[in-house]
């Protein structure tokens, strides 16, 4: 009888400790969540944290990005060439950075010329459809940044440029490089704006030195 008793004794110390255990861990992974959005809150100016706190609420940084994969397999040249406009366009990315102008169009202009490289007849199908969709529109922004007067103009026509190349990216994929998709808010004041990079650190096109790790990624390429 004493045997049959001690079962629902062990078994209660046993529930307890997994319950202490699970709550536990509910905790630290709490306050390792609180201690992450407080740092890309820090990021911004104070002006700035009342609205990403609402983001922040729904994703911590530690959380923000998904991992997409290509939606078309195609020719492995193809993938190349695209790797190359890519390659072209975090030139221009960083110019952004940097908030410089004139290396801006001076990048934009080589974007331009990788892009002209790139050949439509690897494609067939829906996948060609789509590209005679998307390449239209880079190239769009890649005039409107060449012939932007100010950082302004330039940074509007980078957000259409991201979209547009994000769009290819995520059908097409890229030969080698990696891709994430990183998010400001704030950008072109309070509408919010996408950007590419290589690198999961933040560095803002749309504010430069002024707000220059707000931001965070929301996609990467596999």
């Amino acid at each position: 009888t004493n045997l049959q008793t001690s079962y629902p004794m062990e078994n209660r110390k046993t529930n307890t400790s997994m319950f202490q255990l699970k709550t536990n861990s509910r905790l630290i992974r709490t306050a390792v969540q609180a201690f992450m959005a407080s740092v890309f809150l820090a990021s911004c100016t104070p002006a700035q944290q009342k609205q990403e706190q609402a983001e922040v609420a729904e994703r911590t940084p530690a959380e923000t990005f998904t991992t997409v994969e290509a939606a078309y397999t195609v020719d492995t040249l193809f993938s190349r060439q695209l790797n190359e406009v890519y390659v072209a366009y975090l030139t221009l990315k960083d110019a952004l950075v940097d908030s410089d102008p004139e290396a801006s169009r001076m990048a934009a202009a080589g974007m331009g010329k990788a892009l002209a490289m790139v050949n439509p007849d690897l494609l067939k199908g829906a996948a060609l459809n789509d590209w005679n969709t998307f390449f239209p529109e880079i190239g769009r922004s890649l005039r409107s940044i060449s012939t932007g007067s100010t950082l302004e103009e330039q940074r509007l026509g980078l957000s259409t440029l991201s979209e547009g190349l994000w769009k290819a990216i995520s059908a097409f994929g890229t030969a080698k490089s990696e891709v994430y998709r990183d998010y400001c808010p704030m950008a072109l004041k309070n509408k919010g704006a996408y950007w590419l990079t290589s690198a999961p650190e933040i560095r803002n096109p749309y504010f430069g030195e002024s707000m220059l790790e707000c931001g965070y990624a929301r996609e990467k390429m596999k």
